[in-house]
């Protein structure tokens, strides 16, 4: 009898293995930040989000949040959540978002860890590539990737793609100097920021 069914048990396993989808480890890439709190010492949060990932990305950034590192790829059944888990504690990030596009074939995981500061300004900004200098005739300044929806600069039309040159009049000539410059800022004001935009010298002021 046990040979009659040693098969049989053994095609079970296969499919009952399947069933616990794809592991997300497997095709992890990790952003490598220095900047934000990662910790093995609390359960991760798994979500499988309906949005969009760029709306939760912002509402990410204003809560003080960033993504730490992704998983992309295709499979015909999903990960479990203990999977995703797994996942996230590996990488001590704090929450992990998952997302199932295109018909259910394409699946997203986005690990997300809190910030060691409150995110300057609400912006993400970058240092000049060599590239991008010789288009606007300078590296002097940082270049924003993305501006957090309801943050000051939001409010003030800074868009995504403008390069900011000073804030206060103070140069913010690399990513630290505008770091420095904005973490000495104070709660409440004013702040004019320099900015280069299609080629053009603007101010613009921003309340905080």
């Amino acid at each position: 009898m046990r040979r009659r069914f040693a098969v049989p048990a053994l095609l079970a396993a296969i499919v009952a293995a399947g069933c616990a989808g794809p592991n997300p480890a497997g095709f992890y890439k990790s952003f490598h930040r220095d900047d934000v709190i990662l910790t093995r010492s609390v359960v991760p949060k798994v979500v499988w989000s309906g949005n969009a990932p760029e709306v939760d990305y912002d509402d990410a950034l204003a809560n003080n949040f960033a993504p730490v590192g992704e998983s992309s790829f295709r499979a015909q059944s999903k990960p479990t959540r203990r999977q995703i888990e797994r996942l996230a504690e590996r990488e001590g990030a704090s929450v992990a978002c998952a997302y199932r596009r295109y018909a259910g074939s394409d699946f997203n995981v986005v690990l997300y860890a809190p910030l060691r500061q409150k995110l300057a300004l609400g912006l993400v900004v970058a240092d000049i590539d060599e590239e991008t200098a010789s288009r606007i005739g300078t590296r002097q300044g940082v270049s924003v990737k993305r501006v957090v929806k309801g943050s000051p600069c939001h409010a003030a039309d800074i868009l995504i793609g403008d390069f900011i040159t000073a804030i206060n009049g103070t140069p913010t000539r690399n990513l630290r100097d505008f770091r420095a410059v904005a973490d000495s800022l104070p709660e409440q004001g004013e702040v004019s920021l320099s900015i280069i935009r299609s080629s053009a010298s603007i101010e613009k002021t921003v309340e905080l």
